[in-house]
């Protein structure tokens, strides 16, 4: 699942705190790639409009008794906020 800033291909704001990717990564089998980020003072920034990858792995084929790698890309993105559109 890919997700990208608001009007990902204008130019955007750098320096805006990226939170919730260690949320989404305490979910089972996720990992988070970014791109386009950087560290400010110890923080989590954008640097360019980018995006964030987030990827999980899950049981296949679907069952009602387990978790799909879908699923779980979905709840781990969902923890990740997104700035408002304006």
């Amino acid at each position: 699942m890919a997700t990208t800033t608001f009007k990902y291909n204008v130019r955007d704001k750098t320096g805006k705190v990226i939170s919730g990717i260690d949320s989404a990564q305490e979910i089972a089998g996720v990992t988070v790639y970014h791109a386009g980020t950087a560290l400010h003072e110890g923080r989590l920034v954008t640097n360019g409009g980018r995006l964030l990858g987030v990827t999980a792995t899950g049981s296949s084929p679907p069952s009602p008794t387990r978790t799909t790698s879908r699923t779980r890309s979905a709840r781990a993105s969902g923890s990740i906020p997104r700035p408002s559109r304006r």
